[in-house]
């Protein structure tokens, strides 16, 4: 129970003494009545200049950065164009080795076509020949 009684209080063990204590009233006053230090127009003036000054370094080295980005920009775009040269080298082959196909395709769909016609005529004269010895050998 004293616990609590401290925490609700903010006192421990029975003293009288706050446990958290507020800084000095004065600090906050202090700081509002300061004085604000005066800048002359000079100082403000180099001020000015010397900001002007870092920005324009700045700018500089933004400018350097973006002239090798640029840079990079070009040497990716000569490589584009090589791998595209390359593709279209590539694709001209694949074109010469599918008119060879189709060529050897058609070949080979005719001699199929012959060699049928031939195995074909060969089985109709096989069956013909069987049937005249059948007849030979009946007579």
């Amino acid at each position: 129970m004293v616990k609590l009684q401290a925490l609700f209080t903010g006192r421990a063990n029975g003293s009288t003494s706050p446990v958290c204590q507020r800084r000095a009233p004065g600090y906050n006053e202090r700081m509002e009545n300061e004085l604000p230090k005066r800048i002359t127009i000079d100082q403000l003036a180099g001020m000015m200049a010397n900001g002007f000054a870092e920005m324009r370094d700045q700018f500089a080295a933004l400018e350097n950065h973006l002239g090798d980005v640029d840079q990079h920009v070009g040497n990716l775009d000569a490589r584009v164009v090589g791998v595209e040269k390359g593709l279209k080298g590539l694709s001209y082959k694949v074109d010469q080795l599918d008119q060879k196909l189709d060529q050897h395709h058609q070949k080979t769909k005719d001699e199929h076509a012959a060699l049928t016609g031939v195995v074909g005529g060969m089985s109709h004269t096989f069956a013909d020949h069987e049937e005249r010895l059948r007849a030979l050998e009946g007579e």
